[in-house]
């Protein structure tokens, strides 16, 4: 069966097909293709160790600012129990959080990378990235807060 994606696209084997590759860490290459042979999906956030990860934590807390109306978030992202990054002040609202550590594993080189933008102008990448959440909700472990200072985020 084949997973179909934003407006319709197939998420099975496009990245193994264009040949992509994501760098590790230590600079090893991963090569997608391995997993989509065996019938995986072709998104796949791995650990500093070049394996598929078997579990991310997010970590979010929120401060909206009510001088000027600005909503701010900090992030943490753990992927199998390792810190990747924390990132403490980037402006956003909603779930950009999401969006924020999404960026973070893609930086690490720990997600796929391919500026493929879909029709609706939504970033492939990150569209597959929120699809595997939904997907795989025993893989991710997401916690949010909204917090009332600037100094517990």
């Amino acid at each position: 069966m084949i997973n179909m994606g934003w407006k319709g696209e197939s998420r099975r084997h496009s990245l193994s097909r264009k040949g992509i590759k994501t760098n590790l860490p230590d600079g090893r290459r991963f090569d997608v293709s391995n997993y989509v042979a065996r019938g995986n999906d072709t998104f796949v956030i791995l650990n500093k160790k070049g394996e598929p990860a078997k579990n991310i934590t997010i970590i979010g807390r929120k401060w909206f600012q009510r001088t000027y109306g600005n909503t701010y978030h900090s992030v943490e992202v753990y992927v199998d129990g390792e810190l990747i990054e924390y990132d403490p002040f980037q402006y956003g609202y909603g779930e950009q959080y999401k969006q924020t550590a999404h960026d973070i594993l893609m930086k690490h080189g720990l997600a796929p990378k391919t500026d493929i933008r879909l029709s609706s102008g939504m970033g492939k990448d990150y569209h597959d990235f929120l699809t595997d959440m939904r997907e795989n909700r025993d893989k991710y472990v997401i916690s949010v807060t909204d917090v009332t200072r600037k100094g517990d985020l």
